[in-house]
Order: structure tokens, then sequence, then C-alpha cells
């Protein structure tokens, strides 16, 4: 977004992987919001 990479899957990919997770952060590196769920089985740190 405004000229910056975004990660993000297609349909397809997306609703095949086993974990889905959300990180925000801001330009400097501060950490605003951290959201995963394992869509399949346990998430390995």
């Amino acid at each position: 977004m405004n000229g910056e990479a975004v990660c993000d899957l297609e349909y397809v990919e997306d609703s095949a992987a086993e974990t889905d997770m959300n990180v925000v952060m801001t330009e400097d590196g501060r950490i605003i919001e951290v959201q995963g769920t394992a869509e399949g089985r346990a998430v390995h740190p």
C-alpha cells in the first residue's frame, strides 16, 4: 500500500494454508497488532 510491498495470498493459496497470521507494524518497527489462527493443526513457533 502507498508504494510498499504487502504480502497477501490469492484465495486458492490462502484457503489451503495451515496458518492465517496478521501482523501490523509502524514504520519504525513497533508492533500494533499480531493475530494468528491455526487453520488445520497447531502452529509451531
